[in-house]
């Protein structure tokens, strides 16, 4: 006569149902406590200076298509607004809550920017912080040494991809420092072009990362950019906002198969 085994089923059914639900509730409750996922915490985490600046409002997720995130300084958060807007209904747009500084900086904030968000694209730059050159209070000056040597630049490039790459399976875009003109106060006009090129020889041992150059589209915008300085006018910001979003789309298309 057959044993029957009705009950170790049944258990084994309880105890994967079980499962489902609990992992279910933990991924819930990795979302409720993400800030790019809770507008309470968002607004929170903001400085007060940027809570009501387009490239900072809070982003309702929309379940049913791909986060992406958006890590840089100034710069792109002058081109948030539009990427995000080039990006509607292809995927949700974030961006870090706040500037992101120069490469020492992600290596102090990494883990709270990325969070315990499942990202399918992060798109990051570093540079222009680095290679600026500013005195013990703050102030700009062009003839100081630059923030961070090209040396401490390189090493620090490394550990962020060797980072990225590790740590989330995410599709890496790094996008190349855009052109500084001359007589921006506290950087020198070609900086950008030797600290571009540690990057990319940086990225020769990090294959699987994606290059934007920026710097190149940024050549064909500079009277758009403002006089002396590295900041766009609205125009040049929305130039390189569609640069952006046209580059992420095509990225997001080649690794699903979409055409948007």
């Amino acid at each position: 006569m057959k044993k029957k085994y009705y009950p170790v089923f049944i258990l084994i059914i309880f105890i994967t149902f079980f499962e489902d639900i609990t992992y279910g509730q933990s991924e819930e409750k990795k979302i409720e406590e993400s800030y790019y996922f809770n507008e309470e915490l968002w607004t929170r985490t903001l400085d007060p200076n940027l809570v009501n600046k387009d490239a900072f409002l809070f982003v309702s997720h929309n379940i049913d298509i791909p986060n992406f995130l958006l890590i840089g300084n100034s710069i792109s958060i002058g081109y948030t607004p539009t990427v995000r807007e080039g990006l509607a209904g292809v995927a949700n747009l974030f961006r870090i809550p706040e500037n992101g500084g120069d490469t020492y900086y992600f290596l102090e904030n990494y883990e709270k920017w990325l969070s315990s968000v499942n990202w399918n694209i992060i798109h990051l730059n570093f540079g222009l912080h680095d290679l600026k050159r500013i005195d013990e209070n703050g102030k700009r000056n062009s003839s100081l040494e630059r923030n961070n040597s090209p040396e401490v630049y390189r090493s620090n490039l490394r550990k962020i991809f060797e980072i990225l790459t590790s740590t989330t399976e995410a599709q890496i875009i790094w996008a190349s420092t855009t052109f500084i003109p001359e007589g921006s106060e506290g950087r020198i006009s070609g900086d950008e072009v030797l600290y571009n090129q540690i990057a990319l020889e940086v990225l020769k041992d990090f294959p699987e990362i994606q290059i934007n150059d920026l710097y190149t589209a940024s050549l064909d915008i500079k009277t758009l950019q403002q006089k002396a300085n590295v900041h766009y006018l609205e125009k040049g910001y929305e130039k390189l906002g569609t640069v952006v979003a046209d580059y992420l789309k095509a990225c997001h298309n080649l690794s699903t198969g979409h055409d948007y």
